[in-house]
């Protein structure tokens, strides 16, 4: 078994090297580190790095930060695999798990947590990440990873929204590898999915956000046109026509009327 002082890194100037001649700081996670964490996954285990913060949007979408730049979408982190840059065209940066490996797949991570853009351009001011998979030349076969587990344990709000029964819910993930070389030392695939299946944090913060916007005029609460809560989805709608006060409704623009000469 290799020691921790005879590591290789890629990222730092994309060729091989020893850990200890790398010109810039590499933060890395191995496939012993990964087998060994008690993490639910390799990305949850990335946040244990120097230097690196994991923000968790949803149960499959963790957006990798670093240096203190912390963004949902982070459009100046890069985030490779295999050296292939995999950042979504949609937002212009990476997201994360999303597109990442699956635990199965992946062999290694490291992570520059800072500037790298006189190798990789303007998107890795804020760090990068190479995510390495396996290469199925070496790792042939049929894998197969299950995780089982709970979440909302006494959770208020999974009553408050109706979805019924206990407050627990189930949280289900399947993986699957499979690799085969067909011609060796020339010739192999390797093919990976991933079905996860559970329910994700439930959105009900009722907090006012603009709570004194009306308290000249002694209108608090559901009686204040400028509630604006952390979670009520449709209340920044354009098309809000009737204002309901104290029971009474108000159609604005008012109605027109015509009257008789």
């Amino acid at each position: 078994m290799r020691s921790t002082l005879n590591e290789v890194v890629v990222s730092a100037s994309r060729v091989e090297e020893s850990f200890l001649q790398s010109p810039v700081t590499v933060e890395k996670l191995n496939a012993r580190a990964i087998r060994l964490t008690p993490a639910p996954s390799f990305f949850d285990a990335l946040e244990h790095l120097k230097g690196v913060q994991v923000l968790t949007l949803s149960l499959g979408f963790r957006v990798l930060n670093a240096r203190g730049f912390t963004n949902t979408t982070n459009v100046r982190f890069a985030q490779l695999v295999d050296g292939v840059d995999n950042q979504a065209p949609h937002i212009g940066g990476p997201i994360g798990n999303v597109l990442g490996p699956s635990d199965l797949d992946i062999q290694s991570v490291e992570v520059v947590p800072g500037t790298a853009a006189a190798l990789y351009g303007l998107n890795a001011i804020n760090g990068l990440a190479n995510f390495q998979t396996k290469n199925p030349f070496s790792f042939q076969g049929l894998s197969v990873r299950q995780q089982t587990g709970l979440n909302h344990l006494n959770d208020p709000n999974v009553r408050t929204l109706g979805l019924g029964g206990s407050s627990e819910k189930l949280y289900s993930e399947t993986s699957v590898r499979y690799a085969q070389v067909l011609v060796p030392e020339k010739l192999a695939f390797k093919i990976n999915g991933t079905y996860l299946r559970a329910n994700d944090w439930i959105a009900n913060d009722q907090t006012d956000l603009f709570a004194q916007g009306n308290a000249t005029t002694g209108l608090f609460g559901v009686n204040n046109p400028a509630r604006d809560p952390v979670n009520s989805y449709g209340n920044e709608s354009s098309d809000r026509s009737t204002l309901t006060l104290g029971g009474s409704s108000t159609r604005w623009p008012a109605p027109a009327t015509t009257s008789g000469i």
